[in-house]
């Protein structure tokens, strides 16, 4: 197998790279300097994923690592990429050539890894900010269209929209997640950021609230994921470093169900000298804490992980317990459902990736 070129390195940050958004097609033709897409419909909306979006103009990647630029092998991209420098950079990657066209600015703390995202339509970008900040941009111009401070609910560190059809006027809604660290809990705010005329309407408040009573988050939310299950509705799934995760219908705003210490650290001897570097890390952070979660692109699976380095695959509706993958010997930092939903491949400290197969077993454990 020929291994990949690099094509461009796109150098200009001055801190740690936390997000990448790759953007074509932004304007279809010469004469065309309007919106990037079409509104995608109900079925490509329901197969696009955060981490591998496929819609008509739009290729969007999120990825993250220590290094202060980031290498692009595509062309005919814009890619937009976030910083622990405070900035979002915007790049055009035409002809063989490549320059960074604009530099969003305006957070006062890092844009965290998750603090990008892209409308489904394609015309609005979203960031979000540890000085509890989220602003939008226009794709086509990346003029600044919202400010929305929200400073009492604490930093902002992940963000994502839904698919279209939430909002009041049919639009797509900005979900953030938010953690306030002297209260040590974590919130979720919806915004109807899509909405007519933004310049004339500035947005005084969020839109709705995953209400705390319903969700009692107890600490940071360590990620969500948003899919259309097989009945049309629109479910999110959260994860918190408490250990609790569950499942919502955005909707009606209704839990269809919640766990908690499914993937519990067993204690071991902290002076073992076969323990992973990361199990020190453990005694900082709850010992049930869940590190990803993904839903199946049909919306009926739903996979996490968690410190205790197992992988866990459940029933999206009843919260079932479908199977359990062991075999990563270090933290697991992200999961992925293959396009058929038949694997899931996972990423690890252990300087591994694997994938399992979801459709070999039913109700048992499987260890690689």
């Amino acid at each position: 197998v020929k291994p990949p070129t690099q094509a461009h390195c796109l150098k200009g940050h001055t801190g740690r790279i936390t997000g990448v958004i790759i953007i074509s097609d932004i304007s279809p033709n010469d004469n065309d300097k309007t919106s990037p897409s079409p509104v995608p419909n109900h079925d490509q909306q329901h197969k696009a994923r955060q981490q591998n979006i496929n819609l008509p103009g739009i290729n969007c990647a999120v990825l993250s690592g220590p290094s202060t630029h980031t290498h692009v092998t595509e062309v005919s991209f814009t890619v937009v990429t976030s910083s622990t420098d405070c900035t979002a950079k915007v790049w055009t990657v035409k002809g063989g050539l490549c320059e960074c066209a604009h530099t969003l600015r305006g957070h006062s703390q890092l844009i965290p890894a998750g603090g990008l995202a892209l409308s489904p339509n394609g015309r609005l970008l979203a960031t979000c900010s540890g000085d509890g900040t989220i602003r939008t941009w226009r794709v086509d111009t990346w003029a600044c269209v919202d400010l929305l401070p929200w400073a009492e609910s604490g930093a902002v560190n992940l963000l994502r929209f839904t698919p279209a059809g939430l909002a009041p006027q049919g639009g797509s809604l900005l979900v953030s997640a938010h953690i306030h660290l002297g209260r040590r809990e974590g919130r979720m705010l919806l915004w109807d950021v899509e909405r007519e005329r933004p310049e004339e309407a500035p947005l005084r408040a969020y839109y709705k609230q995953l209400p705390s009573n319903k969700l009692p988050f107890k600490d940071k939310i360590e990620a969500f994921d948003i899919c259309i299950n097989p009945d049309g509705d629109v479910l999110l799934a959260f994860a918190g470093s408490a250990g609790m995760f569950g499942v919502v219908e955005l909707a009606s705003c209704i839990t269809l169900f919640t766990k908690e210490s499914e993937h519990i650290v067993q204690e071991q001897n902290n002076y073992a000298s076969d323990l992973p570097k990361s199990h020190y890390r453990y005694n900082q952070a709850p010992r049930g804490s869940v590190t990803s979660i993904v839903f199946s692109h049909s919306g009926e699976l739903l996979a996490t992980a968690g410190l205790d380095n197992s992988i866990k695959i459940w029933d999206s509706d009843t919260g079932d317990l479908k199977h359990t993958f062991i075999g990563h010997k270090d933290n697991i930092k992200s999961l992925i459902f293959t396009d058929n939903d038949r694997n899931v491949v996972s990423v690890s400290l252990d300087y591994t990736i694997r994938c399992w197969n979801v459709c070999s077993i039913d109700n048992n454990e499987l260890k690689a």
